[in-house]
């Protein structure tokens, strides 16, 4: 947001740079436009003017607001009453925004030139800040709340590998489950450990993108986990060795740039507490399963509390969040995230 604000305040020292041949005119600072073949128009003590955009001369109703205060606050104009405007019918906007990769970058430039650097081009905008770049990544559904993402994640695979693994996984495990739970409760686990897992990915890896179903996998796991600690008794040592060892094979691929370590830890938490809760073969441990309940609210509630007032908090710890995802002297991690500081250099 602040790389936006930071933006908009450019803008507002923008002027017109209208050729003097009345060929065209772009909206760019002094310092972009040539002297020798153009003329730079600046309204005294305010912001404006902007090329091809005069609320003075729109007849849409939607630009009838004060325009002397600032000019990132238009909205675009859709008829203009060229009759009014002097020299103003022949000249034609060479440039509008133009909206660039996945960081919300938006540069004004040519139809042609957007075209050529694959760009999003809004031909009825004149400013960067009339449009939304992050929209046009994201999607206008439900925007700016984007929250059936933690769904959708869910569906999508990074790769052929990735796919074939879950396949395996739940073609092995996930059969096993359905006979003992039944269906419902298996889909059950299946998305709770799967949303849960994404929420908590966004809220200490918000800038490492994530797709795959690998904590809805975790939660299905936890499964073996949960009957292995009832076999303790009979096994004892063997059954905890294996029970770690499986943990750590499980959790290590975590530790690398490619895998997410948050989605699985949650994931695999969040399933082992549905399961607990929805296990009907358990009717003697009513205490376990209340317990399990309780812990279920607090873990949610906790993971709300930090996505809506810790943001800030846990940015100055983003560099040990980060730790945990990605091992720094084996992998460079910087390649895997999105970066503040290019995204306020795109902007």
């Amino acid at each position: 947001m602040k790389s936006f604000e930071s933006r908009k305040s450019l803008e507002n020292e923008y002027g017109c740079c209208l050729r003097n041949d009345l060929s065209g005119c772009v909206q760019a600072p002094r310092l972009q436009c040539s002297n020798r073949t153009s003329v730079w128009l600046k309204w005294p003590n305010r912001s404006g003017p902007v090329c091809g955009n005069d609320p003075r001369y729109c007849i849409d109703k939607s630009m009838n607001k004060s325009y002397e205060l600032d000019i990132t606050e238009w909205p675009t104009c859709n008829r203009y009453d060229y009759k009014a405007i002097t020299r103003s019918k022949d000249l034609h906007m060479k440039s509008r925004p133009c909206c660039i990769g996945i960081y919300g970058k938006c540069i004004l430039a040519s139809k042609e030139y957007c075209e050529f650097i694959e760009g999003q081009h809004h031909p009825y905008a004149s400013l960067c800040s009339q449009v939304n770049c992050v929209e046009d990544v994201c999607g206008s559904f439900l925007w700016p709340y984007q929250f059936h993402r933690l769904i959708l994640s869910i569906f999508i695979h990074a790769g052929w590998f990735q796919l074939l693994l879950n396949i395996i996984v739940q073609y092995v495990f996930m059969r096993r489950l359905e006979q003992l739970l039944g269906i419902w409760r298996t889909v059950l686990i299946y998305f709770i450990s799967g949303i849960g897992g994404n929420f908590a990915s966004t809220i200490f890896l918000p800038l490492t993108p994530d797709v795959g179903p690998n904590a809805s996998i975790l939660g299905l796991i936890a499964f073996l986990f949960i009957e292995s600690y009832k076999q303790r008794k009979k096994h004892g040592l063997i059954v905890s060795l294996k029970i770690f060892c499986a943990l750590f094979v499980l959790l290590l691929p975590g530790f690398s740039p490619f895998v997410d370590f948050y989605s699985l830890v949650f994931g695999f938490i969040y399933g082992l507490l549905v399961i607990t809760i929805v296990d009907p073969r358990d009717s003697k441990s009513k205490l376990s399963r209340i317990l399990a309940a309780i812990s279920f609210l607090v873990l949610t509630l906790s993971l709300l509390l930090l996505f809506i007032f810790a943001t800030d908090l846990l940015e100055r710890f983003r560099y040990f969040t980060n730790l945990f995802n990605c091992i720094p002297f084996l992998f460079n991690c910087s390649e895997f995230d999105i970066v503040y500081d290019e995204i306020k250099s795109l902007n």
